[in-house]
């Protein structure tokens, strides 16, 4: 292979991180957290290094109904972003329960449009920021928040302190593929 040269340029784009506040009803907060209780499936293999579900969760009970709130806020968003988006669609969804001394490792979520995590649970005291180190910033998770942003921005977990649990879904969102039947013939 030839050599390859980086080039990395500092840009004036901002980079935008949504959030909102969402209510959701008792029986789906139970029914996720049910789910999220059967134990860890991912064995602390991914960057969550806490007690994971697996990644494909948005067709299970409590999370579909999630997915369909997320939906309308992620095509609002990108609307504001680009003005005529492309139409999206959830590629996967998981649920993780952190405990004291779980933290995410920072990464990022490319090739994924945009990426969220949802706070179904978080500790009265210390819940372990989201932390987003390139744009020096970091949130402080509150109960029923929703956080959105870029899927390819760095982002992580702190360690969480409080022995309380913090209970989280996180989700991407990616273009869905064009339809063979909508597209015109030439």
């Amino acid at each position: 292979m030839a050599h390859i040269d980086i080039h990395q340029y500092a840009t004036t784009q901002p980079e935008t991180v949504f959030t909102t506040e969402l209510q959701i009803k008792p029986e789906v907060r139970d029914k996720i957290i049910h789910i999220i209780n059967e134990g860890d499936k991912q064995n602390y293999t991914s960057n969550v290094k806490a007690c994971m579900t697996d990644w494909g969760m948005q067709e299970q009970p409590g999370f579909m109904e999630l997915e369909e709130e997320f939906s309308g806020i992620i095509q609002y968003v990108s609307g504001i972003i680009d003005g005529s988006p492309p139409p999206l669609q959830i590629v996967n969804m998981w649920g993780a329960k952190y405990q004291k001394g779980d933290y995410t490792k920072v990464h990022n979520h490319w090739p994924a449009v945009w990426s969220g995590v949802f706070y179904l649970t978080v500790p009265s005291d210390y819940a372990g920021a989201l932390m987003f180190p390139d744009l020096e910033h970091h949130i402080e998770p509150v109960t029923g928040q929703l956080v959105i942003f870029n899927g390819s921005t760095r982002h992580g977990v702190n360690t969480i302190k409080s022995s309380q649990e913090r209970i989280a879904i996180s989700f991407n969102y990616e273009p869905m593929p064009p339809q063979p039947h909508l597209m015109s013939h030439r």
